[in-house]
């Protein structure tokens, strides 16, 4: 942001009254629920709960912030789950420049941008520490492609090479710069004056959108013209001019986005405006730049632009050292890139040099890059500002939040890409993102149309609270499904996020989807509360539209010219889903009449606010039809006596160096199986298995039937074992009575999951039926006959045979998880010898009753 006094005060006076009359707007009488009615109704009253537990928190504190979304408090900036560390367990000081990993400091001006250069200036340290490359070379990703696309509509020409079918369904959605007299204007003095906050930021980036070279996309009008100083030597780029982005390079990304983590503040505001300081906050900051991410915060800053004469209030110029010692709104947006704890107290002002100003209560401060220039720098991003475009922010500021990080896939750099197709619907990058929590199962889920034939490799959703629980499901939807699990489950993948914020995750194998084909991705997000309950949350994404714009405007016409956008929200039927398990049984609601249902609310009819879709994304990669070969891969788990081999035999894509993965599975996981084994026989073994391409690290599809080979050992020999299959949330298959042989139990599969091995040793011969006795004669007494022989071991049985399905488990594999393979290889055999025990004292019980 330029950080104008001015301009500041309009700006959260505008979004103030805006979004005060969005909510008030909310607070009304429930509509009439659509006809599947006990969901919608639950959905309704939940909407409306939120909505006024936040309208109340703003009354009580005044802070814009908690008006606009309930993530700050209850999710983003929370501090649950966030474990106190030693200060020993970091460095008194640290500063990822010493490690190159830090690109020069750049100039905004001349415009308000400062968040999107602080999202990228903490994207290029992070990406140059997981390549491992150095910035002294050369790296630089362009803040305008971020800045000017955020706050511009979705086109028919951006995606125009695409004809995407779920990119047309939202042709339009977006924001709308507007002028005094509310006409549609792509003046840069509007569009790049907008701020940003980071649901905008990850809204953008998570979606395709950037970033990209600053070469493709220059902080520059086109023109070239310049602003020069007295000497006529240019200083930086004039607002005059065109600083418009073609659309055509709106969908184009150097990589794309895997996670964007919000942090805790260690600045906490409670409901009466008090500050308190929160040392995990300060923790949290160090741990991400310790793992060589940049950190991009917001806080309050003293200066409204470089150059401009003002009064210090909370920052000294001999030292560049800054304290906001009162709460304060927000003004500014920087990058965290390292800390020194010793930073004296007496670097800061106090009232002998301020009236009014307070040191911090104690030493520390973060090292902060800022987008105003260095004295180092050449055109256009040299002006002396702070300690070469530096300065010191005490750990104790009370103005720091929104605090967040970004991870990329590295993977997917230039032409490596792999998500050249990402199927998504919300296109509106509101920053008034609320969070919906749920005592009773609920999930989310969007359904998307194939235009080619892909494989899904990827999903993503959004999070609001920290440790929080995601299950995916991918589903291929039946012809003329209506509910987003009409179909086939595909894939499924369970992870926990340490923080709340966005999410990509790799599915254990990828989802081949037809050309024309509806898909499904479901979400269920659980968290569990401290009251140790569960809870289930939602997200929905709302901003003020064209009417609410043009009704501000009219009630309060002081509003004109400062007021400078609306939203455009398109949810569309059969595009969305919210799902509400009650009473065993699942409901889905349509997002489309959950939406028109909030609208009816509003009093009078006034449909002032416009929603958006789920923020689920599916990411894919072309698939054309491949050729398959027949080829089988085998896998050792273990060490020594308890080794283990798996064989996996079937038809691969050509061309494709397939590798099988094993890994132990968790507790739970080995606990669901032995319950879908059902028959108290004693576990062998319990792993995952998983197919990847050993050049790309990304899952392998086989086609048809896989035979899976488990070579278990001969000490098995003649066991007659189960073999149990669980798909994560899907039905439970058991292959049962597979008499061992060679050592080996074999089964055929047509998907790949957590599997058990669970056997006893083949039961004996029966007896044969008793003959007469002979009359007895005087002869000696015979001798004892011997005992039985155990049946010898058969062939082993086809696995279709004998194969039963029994009702989903709440089992959570560790797909992939390689690092627990070797480690956990014994631990998942230790109880085969007691297994052997026991079946000899079976064997031996069972011979004496022969006798």
């Amino acid at each position: 942001m330029k950080t104008q006094p001015l301009p500041l005060v309009t700006r959260l006076a505008r979004a103030s009254l805006a979004f005060l009359l969005a909510f008030a707007l909310a607070d009304s009488a429930a509509a009439d629920a659509t006809d599947n009615s006990a969901a919608a109704d639950h959905f309704l009253r939940m909407f409306n709960e939120v909505n006024a537990e936040m309208r109340q928190k703003y009354h009580g504190t005044g802070n814009v912030a908690d008006l606009l979304t309930n993530r700050a408090s209850d999710g983003f900036g929370a501090t649950n789950g966030i474990v106190p560390m030693s200060q020993d367990a970091f460095p008194a000081s640290y500063d990822l420049r010493d490690l190159d990993k830090v690109t020069p400091v750049k100039f905004q001006n001349p415009w308000g941008t400062c968040w999107s250069f602080g999202a990228i200036a903490a994207s290029e340290t992070s990406i140059l520490s997981e390549l491992g490359g150095s910035a002294s070379k050369g790296f630089d990703l362009s803040e305008l492609h971020l800045g000017w696309l955020a706050y511009t509509p979705l086109s028919q020409e951006a995606i125009g090479d695409t004809g995407s079918t779920n990119f047309q369904s939202q042709v339009g959605e977006g924001y709308y710069t507007v002028d005094a007299d509310g006409n549609h204007s792509l003046d840069p003095n509007i569009v790049l004056e907008q701020g940003g906050s980071p649901p905008t930021i990850t809204s953008v980036l998570s979606s395709g959108i950037g970033p990209v070279p600053e070469s493709l996309v220059p902080y520059r009008n086109k023109e070239g013209i310049t602003v020069n100083d007295g000497a006529g030597t240019p200083v930086y780029y004039s607002p005059d001019g065109d600083w418009s982005v073609d659309e055509s390079l709106r969908f184009t990304s150097a990589l794309q986005l895997e996670e964007a983590s919000l942090l805790p503040s260690s600045a906490v505001i409670d409901d009466e405006n008090k500050y308190h300081f929160n040392y995990a906050g300060v923790e949290a900051i160090k741990s991400e730049v310790l793992q060589g991410r940049a950190v991009s915060v917001n806080f309050c800053a003293d200066q409204s632009m470089p150059g401009v004469a003002v009064d210090p209030k909370y920052i000294n110029t001999d030292t560049w050292a800054h304290y906001t010692y009162e709460v304060v709104p927000i003004t500014h947006a920087v990058t965290i890139v390292g800390w020194d704890d010793d930073y004296a107290v007496d670097n800061f002002l106090t009232s002998e040099q301020v009236e009014g100003a307070v040191p911090p209560p104690g030493p520390g401060a973060w090292i902060v890059k800022n987008s105003w220039g260095a004295q180092s720098g050449t055109f256009p991003n040299k002006f002396d500002w702070g300690e070469d475009g530096y300065f010191y922010l005490s750990y104790y500021d009370q103005s720091i939040n929104n605090i967040e990080t970004f991870n990329y896939d590295t993977t997917t750099l230039g032409d490596q890409g792999d998500y050249r197709i990402i199927d998504q619907y919300d296109f509106m990058p509101s920053p008034s993102s609320m969070t919906l929590p749920n005592p009773i199962p609920a999930s989310m889920a969007n359904v998307f149309t194939a235009d080619e034939r892909q494989a899904v490799t990827s999903v993503s959703c959004e999070t609001s609270y920290p440790d929080t629980k995601v299950t995916y499901e991918v589903y291929v939807l039946d012809d003329g499904a209506t509910e987003p699990r009409d179909g086939t489950l595909a894939a499924t993948a369970t992870e926990t996020y340490e923080y709340g914020g966005y999410h990509l995750v790799h599915l254990p194998q990828s989802v081949i989807v037809e050309k024309g084909q509806k898909y499904s991705v479901v979400v269920t997000e659980e968290v569990v509360a401290p009251s140790g309950q569960i809870i289930y949350s939602s997200q929905i994404d709302s901003s003020i539209n064209r009417l609410g714009w043009e009704k501000l405007i009219r009630d309060q016409p002081e509003l004109k010219g400062l007021l400078t956008k609306h939203a455009l929200g398109i949810v569309n039927r059969e595009e969305s889903f919210w799902l509400l398990t009650e009473d065993g049984e699942e409901s889905a609601v349509d997002l489309f009449d959950l939406v028109a249902d909030i609208k009816a609310s509003n009093p009078d009819g006034e449909d002032t606010i416009d929603y958006d879709n789920f923020p689920i994304k599916a990411y894919a990669e072309p698939a054309p039809e491949p050729e398959y070969v027949k080829e089988s891969v085998s896998a050792a788990f273990g060490e020594g006596a308890d080794a283990v081999t798996v064989t996996a035999a079937g038809e691969f894509p050509e061309g494709t160096e397939v590798e099988l993965l094993l890994a132990a599975v968790d507790k739970e996981t080995a606990n669901a199986l032995a319950k879908l084994d059902g028959t108290g026989k004693k576990q062998i073994l319990a792993l995952d298995v998983a197919l990847s391409d050993k050049n790309t690290q990304k899952p392998v599809n086989f086609k048809g039937a896989l035979t899976l080979t488990f070579d278990i050992g001969t000490r098995y020999e003649g066991w007659a074992v189960n073999v149990a299959h669980q798909p994560v949330g899907v039905e439970g298959e058991t292959f049962r009575d597979i008499v061992v042989a060679d050592g080996k139990a074999v089964v055929k599969v047509d998907s790949l999951s957590p599997f058990g091995v669970y056997g006893e040793a083949a039961a004996p011969a029966p007896e044969p039926a008793p003959t007469p006795a002979p009359e007895p004669k005087p002869n000696p007494t015979p001798a004892p006959s011997p005992a039985p022989t155990p049946s010898p071991a058969s062939s082993p049985a086809p696995a279709s045979v004998k194969s039963t399905k029994k009702t989903p488990l709440a089992a959570t594999g560790d797909p992939l998880g390689l690092a627990l393979a070797v480690a956990g290889g014994a631990a998942a055999l230790s109880a085969c010898a007691c297994a052997v025990v026991v079946v000899r004292m079976r064997r031996r019980r069972s011979e004496e009753n022969a006798e």
